[in-house]
């Protein structure tokens, strides 16, 4: 399974998930766990495991960490304005 790495202030509705602010309101970013954020762009494996768990995703998913922009997502205009940039940007 590919996915994109968040090392950011991530908040719930009303407070942070991957860090305490009890400790450290602020945390160096760089410093905080890394999380995974399933990006769809590949899934492999067996098909009795897509049976077995009704699901892409196995009991244990490896996770392929791709670059922000190779794992670009395209799900909203910005989205794709975003990644009409990028591509002209590499093409010129």
């Amino acid at each position: 399974m590919t996915t994109t790495g968040i090392q950011g202030f991530i908040w719930d509705d009303v407070s942070p998930i991957n860090y305490d602010r009890k400790k450290e309101k602020w945390p160096r970013t760089q410093t905080l766990k890394l999380l995974h954020e399933v990006n769809s762009a590949a899934f492999v494996a067996p098909v009795d495991v897509y049976k077995r768990n009704e699901d892409r995703i196995g009991d244990k998913p490896y996770l392929y960490l791709l670059d922000k922009i190779s794992a670009l997502d395209v799900d909203w205009p910005e989205d794709f304005e975003l990644a009409e940039f990028v591509a002209n940007s590499r093409l010129a």
